[in-house]
C-alpha cells in the first residue's frame, strides 16, 4: 500500500483513506449523493427567472404562431418584480401571490402569463439542464376561463360602423369590417390575405397556415365578392395596412359611433350567427369542414347567401 501511487485518487477518498471511520462516512456521502440524483432532488440552479425569460423569447417564442403577441407578454414579464427571483427561490407560493396580483389585470392576463412561465420552466428542466426538483406552478391553481363572449350587433350599430368608418379616413377600415360580417374571417386572416389567394370563379378565398394550422377556404357572398371586385390593387397583399393600425382605427371608430364594448372579433361571432339564421344547418357546416378538410376549392353554393 506504501509504495503504490495514490496521486491519482479522488482527494477526499485519498485524504480519508487511512481512517476507516472516515472512509465510511465518505463513502456513505456519496451514496446519498446519487440517490438524491437519481431522485431528482438536486439543489435547483441559481439562474434568475428572468434569465430564462430572455432565453425563451430567443430559442421558443418565434417558432409560434403567437409570436408577436407573446414576445409583448414576456417583455412585460421582465420588467414585473417577479423575475429577478432566482429559480431556486420559485415557490408555489410565490406564483400564487403572484397570479393573485396579476389578475387585477384579468383573468386572460393572468393565465397566459402562467402557461407561459410554466411552459418554459418545464423546457428549462428538460432540456436546457436547470435543476429543478419540481414546477412550482404544477402545485398553482390557474384562473377559471372566462365564459366566451356573446356580444352581437344591436339594431343600428352595423350601418353607424361602415358609415363612421368610410368617413374615418382609414382606407380599409369599412372593407374589413364588411368582410369580417360576410366571411367570418378573424381580423389577421385577413390582413394576410393576398390577391393571389382570392379565386373570383370559385367564389372563394384560400387562407393559408391558418390558427389550428391547417388551409382553408372560405366562401364569399355576393356582398363579399362585389367588395373585393371594387377594391383596387395596390399590391401583394389585398388589405395593405397591418394589425396595430387596424386596432387603432377600430377604436377611435367605436368612440365616433357611440358604440361600447365591441371587440372587432365580435364580427366573427355575428357573422357565424347570421349565417344559421340564413339557413346554414349542422350538416351543411359539417360538410364545408370536410370539404376544408380535402382542401377541394369547389363549388360552395350552401354557403353562398
Amino acid at each position: 500500500m506504501a509504495g503504490a501511487d495514490s496521486s491519482h485518487w479522488p482527494s477526499q477518498l485519498h485524504k480519508n483513506l487511512y481512517s476507516q471511520r472516515g472512509s465510511i462516512a465518505w463513502g456513505r456521502s456519496q451514496e446519498v449523493r446519487l440517490d438524491a440524483f437519481a431522485a431528482g432532488v438536486l439543489t435547483p440552479s441559481r439562474e434568475s427567472l428572468s434569465d430564462l425569460l430572455r432565453r425563451y423569447a430567443a430559442e421558443i417564442t418565434p417558432k409560434k404562431k403567437s409570436a408577436a403577441s407573446e414576445t409583448r407578454r414576456i417583455s412585460r414579464l421582465l420588467r414585473d418584480p417577479i423575475s429577478k427571483k432566482r429559480v431556486c427561490d420559485l415557490t408555489p407560493e410565490l406564483f400564487a401571490a403572484f397570479r393573485n396580483r396579476r389578475l387585477n389585470d384579468g383573468k386572460r392576463a393572468a393565465g397566459y402569463d402562467l402557461q407561459i412561465i410554466r411552459h418554459m420552466l418545464n423546457i428549462a428542466s428538460d432540456e436546457w439542464g436547470v435543476q429543478l426538483p419540481m414546477n412550482p406552478l404544477d402545485k398553482v391553481r390557474f384562473p377559471a376561463p372566462s365564459r366566451p363572449r356573446q356580444r352581437r350587433l344591436a339594431e343600428g350599430e352595423y350601418d353607424a360602423l361602415i358609415a363612421n368608418a368610410k368617413d374615418s379616413g382609414s382606407r380599409y377600415l369599412a372593407p374589413l369590417i364588411i368582410l369580417a360580417v360576410e366571411t367570418g374571417m378573424r381580423a389577421g386572416e385577413m390582413l394576410k390575405l393576398r390577391w393571389c389567394d382570392w379565386y373570383a370563379d370559385a367564389k372563394v378565398l384560400r387562407l393559408l397556415d391558418t390558427k389550428n394550422g391547417q388551409d382553408r377556404f372560405v366562401p364569399l357572398t355576393q356582398t363579399a365578392t362585389a367588395l373585393l371586385e371594387t377594391l383596387p390593387l395596390r399590391g401583394e397583399r389585398i388589405f395593405e395596412t397591418n394589425y396595430e393600425a387596424l386596432k387603432s382605427a377600430w377604436q377611435r371608430l367605436l368612440k365616433k359611433a357611440g358604440i361600447s364594448d365591441l371587440r372587432f372579433h365580435d364580427l366573427r361571432h355575428e357573422a357565424t350567427s347570421r349565417f344559421f339564421e340564413m339557413g346554414l344547418t349542422v350538416r351543411k357546416w359539417l360538410q364545408s369542414r370536410v370539404i376544408r378538410r380535402q382542401r377541394c376549392c369547389c363549388d360552395m353554393r350552401m354557403l353562398t347567401l
